[in-house]
């Protein structure tokens, strides 16, 4: 999926993608309370990682140009204005499947 795939938006003088948006387009199954995302990006070991409850998945962004990951609100843990490589999906009692990443990576949907 491709990030321009999805209207981007200003916000906080960037143009952002909505995390929500890029999931809704993927048609990817599954109830947005009941999933969690993980944003893989540059930087950080898997410890480092904190998944983000699909219910706060409407404040997650990326940066069109970027690849920068933005949050709307305090973003203890989470890596707020680093480039993202990937974001993974998954329930609790599932397998992680990954839901975004650059062209040049593979994903699946």
């Amino acid at each position: 999926m491709r990030l321009t795939s999805v209207a981007a938006i200003h916000r906080g003088g960037r143009l952002v993608v909505p995390l929500v948006d890029l999931w809704v387009a993927t048609l990817s199954p599954g109830d947005l309370p009941d999933l969690e995302f993980e944003v893989v990006a540059e930087g950080l070991t898997e410890d480092a990682v904190r998944p983000i409850a699909g219910a706060n998945l409407p404040r997650a962004y990326l940066e069109l140009i970027t690849r920068r990951f933005w949050w709307d609100g305090p973003y203890n843990g989470l890596p707020h204005g680093r480039v993202v490589r990937s974001v993974i999906v998954r329930e609790a009692s599932q397998t992680s499947e990954a839901i975004w990443a650059p062209t040049r990576l593979a994903a699946s949907f």
